[in-house]
């Protein structure tokens, strides 16, 4: 895994209209056709926990996944759990937003 930031901007314009109040919240990263990253379907989970289903747009295929990390403190890293689930489900890349920061990864196969 490395950081990765060239969907950050649009995964982050995406993310900042999301009902969250102190509870994760995610989406599926897709693909047009045309190259463009689009979203799937909001996911609201727990304080810190979200489940997030693989679910895009017709035409669009699955990249990867862009969750939040609420509350003051949190960390943009990724936690062990959401590099298992991301190289578990084939995600390319995830990103994770925090309060004050978002940072996106390339989830390299393990």
């Amino acid at each position: 895994m490395m950081g990765f930031g060239p969907y950050k901007g649009r995964a982050a314009e995406m993310g900042r209209k999301l009902p969250g109040q102190g509870r994760e919240v995610g989406f599926s990263l897709c693909k047009d056709a045309a190259g463009h990253i689009v979203k799937g379907p909001t996911a609201v989970g727990t304080a810190n926990r979200v489940s997030i289903p693989i679910r895009c747009p017709h035409g669009s295929r699955f990249y990867g996944f862009y969750h939040t990390h609420p509350g003051s403190g949190s960390s943009v890293q990724p936690s062990e759990m959401d590099i298992a689930s991301a190289r578990s489900s084939g995600a390319k890349v995830t990103c994770i937003e925090t309060d004050s920061r978002m940072q996106c990864y390339r989830i390299i196969p393990g």
